[in-house]
């Protein structure tokens, strides 16, 4: 039988070289990928003002499940302080300039929840095929990765956060 864990990691770590994504320069857990992306999307105003709009230079966010079994998810409190210093740590490189032409970031993600407190906005995904293949990936990560059995699934959604926010949140 094929060990799904690894299927996984080695489909991720195909795709990370396609796609071109770095883990957050000076993060301390590697537990998110960075690329940068021209957005073809719809005008997008976020909370704070700032317009995304198609043209516009954005980073994409991705969890690195290749890290998943190190993250002690029975203590909750660390793995919300290590998510939030990898956010901490973008602002921190938006301020020092790298990606300097970036207005904002997005992901795709059932993990929207701990990201609310930061300043992010979720929205749903419009996209129906692109849902329903995240909603199978994320089961599929889930089940790879977690003893955990019954629990009830949540569907991805996509949260953004300005390039702005990210540095104030670094100023914190």
């Amino acid at each position: 039988m094929v060990n799904a864990k690894a299927l996984l990691n080695v489909f991720e770590k195909y795709l990370s070289n396609k796609e071109g994504w770095q883990l957050v320069p000076g993060s301390k857990v590697n537990y998110i990928f960075l690329s940068m992306k021209t957005y073809r999307g719809s005008k997008r105003t976020l909370a704070d003002g700032t317009v995304v709009s198609p043209g516009d230079r954005i980073g994409e966010f991705h969890v690195n499940n290749n890290n998943m079994p190190r993250v002690d998810m029975s203590n909750f409190r660390q793995f919300n302080s290590d998510i939030k210093g990898e956010f901490v740590q973008m602002g921190k490189i938006l301020k020092e300039g790298e990606f300097h032409d970036c207005k904002a970031f997005f992901g795709r993600t059932i993990l929207y929840p701990f990201v609310l407190k930061y300043g992010f906005e979720i929205f749903p995904i419009e996209k129906r095929s692109l849902q329903a293949f995240l909603n199978l990936w994320d089961r599929l990560i889930y089940h790879a990765y977690t003893q955990k059995k019954g629990t009830k699934h949540r569907s991805s959604q996509e949260v953004w956060i300005s390039a702005a926010r990210l540095i104030e949140l670094a100023e914190e």
